[in-house]
Parts: C-alpha cells; sequence; structure tokens
C-alpha cells in the first residue's frame, strides 16, 4: 500500500519483458490494469497514452476502454472522434460481412467526409462501394446501388471540386446500368445539369437525346424540356413535346405541359387545337386535361392574354364535359362559372347558374343518386345565399332548401338468411311514396284478380242479378234417368 512507484515500476518491467505471445489473451489484460492504474493515480496522460497503444494492438477489448476513458476524462473532440472511429469500424463490420449493403457503404462515405478523411480515403471507399455491383439485373436491387454514384459523383464535384471526375464518374454508372432492361432518370438527368453547369449545352442535350432514344421515359422529357424552357428554345421545346405526345398518347400530363407551353408562348390557336386533340382521346386523367382546358378559356376572359374573349367557348366546353361525365362537380363548377359571367346583370346570370342546377337535379333525381342530388343541392343553396348581396334572393334560397332531404333510420337485410343492419337513407320530399292506405287497395286488387283466374270461365258469363243460371248441359247429360237400375 502506498507503493506507487513500485507498482509503475513492475507494470513496466512487465510489458517491456514479457511477450505479447508469451502472455497471449492476458496481454490486454495486462495493459488495461496498468493503463486503469495510471487513471486512479490521476496520471490521465500517461493512462492515455496506454490506451492508444492497447487500442491499435488489441482492437476488440481494448477500444471499449477508451471509450470510457475518453467520455470519463477526455474533451468533447476526443469523445466525438473516439465514437465515429467505432462507428467506422462498425460499418466496415457490415460491409465486409454483406458487400451489396449500399445504405451502410453510404453511412461509411460520408461518415468518412465528415471526418475529414483525404480524398484519396473516400473515393477508396466509394471505388469499394462501386465495385459491389447488384448480383441480379432488376431495377429495386439496383436503386440504392445507383443513389452510391450519385454520392460519389456530387463528392467529386463538391467537395472535391473536381468537375471532370465527376463527369468521369457519371460516365461509368451510365455505361454500368442495363438501360435495355431498366434505367433511372435521375442518373441521366444529373449527368445533363453537369454538363450544363460546365457549360456543354451540346453534351447536355447529346446525353439527354440518348437517353430519350433508347430509353424513353415521361421524367427524362420533362427534364428535357425544362432546360429547353430555361434556355428559351421555343422550336427546341416544340420537338420535344411532339415527341413526347407521339411518345405517351394517352399521358394527360404530356398534352397539359404543350397546350400551356403554347398558350406562355402566346399561341392560344396552337394551345386550343392541342386540346381539342387530347379531350378526342382515351387519357389517363381526363379530369386534368378538361379542367386545363376550360381553365385556358377562363384566364382568356380575364383579360390574362391579347386573345379577344369568347364566352361560348367555355360554354362549349362545359356541355361536350357534360356529355363525358355528370359528376356533381362538374355542375357545381359550370353553374359558378355562369354566375360570375355577368357582374353588369346578376339577376340574369343567377338564372343562368340556377338553370344548370336544375338540370342537374333532375338529372340526379332520374338516376336515383340521392348523395350527389344531396351534395348538389349544398352548392345550389350555397350559391343562392351569396346573390344576397347583390338583390333580394329569399324566395329562391327558400325554394332550395325546401327541397332538402331528412335522414331516416331504415332496416335492410345483407344477404338472404342473412343478418339486418340499420342505415340511413335520404328521404326528399318530392320523392314522398304513397299513402299506405294504397297498399292496402293493391293487396284487394291481387286477390280479386287471383279469385277471378280460379273460377272457371263459363262461370264469368254476365248474368242478370238474381237469376240462376241452372245445371250445365254435361250435369245434365250424366245425371241418372228414373227408373234405370
Amino acid at each position: 500500500r502506498g507503493q506507487v512507484v513500485l507498482a509503475r515500476a513492475i507494470f513496466e518491467r512487465a510489458v517491456s519483458e514479457l511477450a505479447e505471445w508469451e502472455m497471449g489473451e492476458e496481454a490486454s489484460k495486462l495493459y488495461l490494469a496498468f493503463a486503469s492504474f495510471e487513471e486512479r493515480r490521476r496520471e490521465l496522460e500517461r493512462a492515455r497514452a496506454i490506451y492508444a497503444y492497447a487500442a491499435e494492438k488489441f482492437a476488440d477489448s481494448a477500444k471499449e476502454a477508451q471509450l470510457e476513458f475518453e467520455k470519463k476524462h477526455g474533451d468533447r473532440a476526443a469523445v466525438e472522434a473516439r465514437l465515429v472511429e467505432k462507428r467506422a469500424a462498425e460499418y466496415e463490420a457490415i460491409v465486409e460481412r454483406r458487400p451489396t449493403d449500399y445504405d451502410a457503404w453510404l453511412d461509411l462515405a460520408r461518415l468518412r467526409e465528415d471526418l475529414g478523411a483525404s480524398s484519396d480515403d473516400v473515393r477508396e471507399t466509394y471505388e469499394r462501394a462501386v465495385a459491389a455491383v447488384p448480383p441480379i439485373a432488376e431495377k429495386r436491387y439496383w436503386r440504392r446501388y445507383v443513389y452510391v454514384w450519385i454520392s460519389y459523383a456530387v463528392y467529386e464535384e463538391l467537395a472535391a471540386k473536381d468537375a471532370l471526375r465527376a463527369r468521369a464518374v457519371y460516365a461509368a454508372a451510365l455505361r454500368l446500368v442495363p438501360h435495355a432492361t431498366f434505367t433511372f432518370a435521375k442518373l441521366w438527368l444529373f449527368a445533363a445539369e453537369l454538363e450544363v453547369r460546365l457549360r456543354n449545352l451540346g453534351g447536355a442535350r447529346k446525353l439527354l437525346g440518348e437517353a430519350i432514344g433508347r430509353c424513353p421515359k415521361p421524367k427524362l422529357f420533362e427534364g428535357y424540356l425544362r432546360l429547353e424552357r430555361r434556355l428559351g428554345e421555343v422550336d427546341r421545346c416544340r420537338r420535344v413535346y411532339a415527341k413526347f405526345v407521339e411518345f405517351a398518347p394517352a399521358l394527360a400530363k404530356a398534352w397539359i405541359g404543350f397546350a400551356d407551353f403554347e398558350a406562355t408562348v402566346g399561341e392560344l390557336d396552337r394551345a386550343r387545337a392541342l386540346y381539342d386533340l387530347a379531350l378526342d382521346r382515351d387519357l389517363d386523367l381526363p379530369e386534368l386535361a378538361w379542367k386545363s382546358a376550360i381553365d385556358l378559356e377562363l384566364k382568356v376572359e380575364r383579360g390574362d392574354f391579347d386573345d379577344r374573349a369568347d364566352e361560348a367557348r367555355a360554354r362549349e366546353l362545359y356541355e361536350r364535359l357534360l356529355e363525358r361525365t355528370t359528376h356533381v362537380n362538374v355542375w357545381t363548377s359550370y353553374a359558378k362559372y355562369l354566375a360570375a359571367s355577368d357582374s353588369a346583370d346578376p339577376r340574369s346570370s343567377a338564372a343562368l347558374a340556377r338553370a344548370v342546377f336544375e338540370r342537374g337535379y333532375e338529372h340526379f333525381k332520374d338516376e336515383g343518386d340521392n348523395d350527389q342530388r344531396l351534395a348538389l343541392l349544398e352548392a345550389w343553396a350555397d350559391l343562392e345565399a351569396s346573390f344576397r348581396d347583390a338583390f333580394d334572393n329569399a324566395a329562391n334560397l327558400d325554394a332550395v332548401r325546401a327541397k332538402m332531404p331528412r335522414k331516416v333510420k331504415k332496416r335492410r337485410q345483407l344477404r338472404p338468411d342473412g343478418p339486418w343492419e340499420e342505415y340511413l337513407d335520404l328521404v326528399f320530399p318530392d320523392d314522398q311514396k304513397a299513402p299506405l292506405n294504397l297498399k292496402i287497395l293493391e293487396m284487394a286488387r291481387k286477390w280479386k284478380n287471383s279469385t277471378a283466374s280460379a273460377q272457371p270461365a263459363s262461370d264469368k258469363r254476365d248474368l242478370p242479378e238474381g237469376d240462376d243460371p241452372g245445371p250445365r248441359d254435361d250435369d245434365r247429360r250424366k245425371r241418372p234417368k228414373l227408373g234405370d237400375d
């Protein structure tokens, strides 16, 4: 006890005279005990040096002890450095076990970047990652792998400040992806954007043209069009849009973009012609095309373009749309458009909108679609209420509210011999059923018809009241005579 110098001398003699191969696994315990002794004596620098040497020699057990020591006695930077080193070792172990774990490769590369490692070390990590090519040519296995290439190129351009190396990375990635089976639009677009930043517009157009020729996708067309629109190349945009609608004639987004582009450059006749072509096709989202075509005419009416407004065009589009679909939103939008069409004469505008609502109401009444019928009435009531600021409209509003249905709880059988359930049904005032006594009369009529059909045909003769028709001829023939045996 108290012989600190002697104890230290014993530790120093042990680590100097005993070879590590002689002690085996006990060697790490000796160094850790020596470091713990120095730590207890508050010789922190000596302890830190011993822990560092032991961590280098015996990574598994000594690094944990070194991290605990730094947590207790080291500064924040030292602790974070040890934690980062530990995390890097974990990532190395993961990618060694699973070389195609691309998330682990990305985490390891970014960790090296955060540690301030040299460009060669980071590049070596990325090169090892991209060397682990997915073994199966399916897009879901390649998705994260392509992100490794993109991260590699972004590092070269932004961190290493070497745009030429980034271009080489994108070129290598594009050569590796099997574009005949699948492709990645993001990879093509990132490579083209790099060429634009390098002021190589010809190279960017060549890349995007190759992409559209080899593996066309809507995202590639959209990226190419964004580039040309930024550059103000109207003719090039028209050519690319023409290829786009030729490649995807059922894609509403392509037609809408083409028409919107023509409207933007002031070619309203071209835009209207494109919408006419699109609306006659079977599109994937026809409602978007109809809405865009109508919105274009509304913009013309508001004066957003120099072209003279023609209210008949918007009404014609609404009528054409009602021939395709009778959804309640179409009726409501049409009525609201008519209500705002003539601000100088709100009464006539209200009458036009009211006529549309009445048509829609009668349509849903005939179809028996009570849900859309109710939604139409609610929109109609809101519109009639909005007219009160312009003129006295209480009577019309009350008339619409009088059409509102009431909710009635009913029961129905889910299936034959099955359970019953309760549901809420909408009962409209103008759809009231006949009184209950009519049901009794109907039952009496059925009974009369059934009894009449059960009598013989001869009993149906019209006879004066009180006359007896007497026996029939066949009954007389069958009746025995008197005296017969």
